[in-house]
């Protein structure tokens, strides 16, 4: 993960950086069917599962906007 996508992924989770202005809106849903299926046991499964398109930081990303309360 870059040192970009881990300072954008801070402010994401505290709610300063609107995860739309990062994913399109079909990156979000295809990542949150992936973080939702229960056959995924870490992180570099649902990476795999989305592919090469999809980055770690991005997947982070919108873990960050789930934690935040405004999600």
């Amino acid at each position: 993960q870059s040192t970009i996508e881990t300072h954008l992924t801070f402010f994401v989770e505290k709610g300063k950086l609107d995860i739309n202005k990062l994913l399109s809106p079909e990156k979000q849903k295809a990542i949150e069917k992936e973080l939702a299926a229960d056959h995924h046991n870490s992180l570099s499964e649902v990476k795999n599962a989305l592919g090469d398109d999809y980055s770690y930081g991005e997947i982070k990303m919108m873990l960050a906007w789930q934690k935040h309360p405004a999600a």
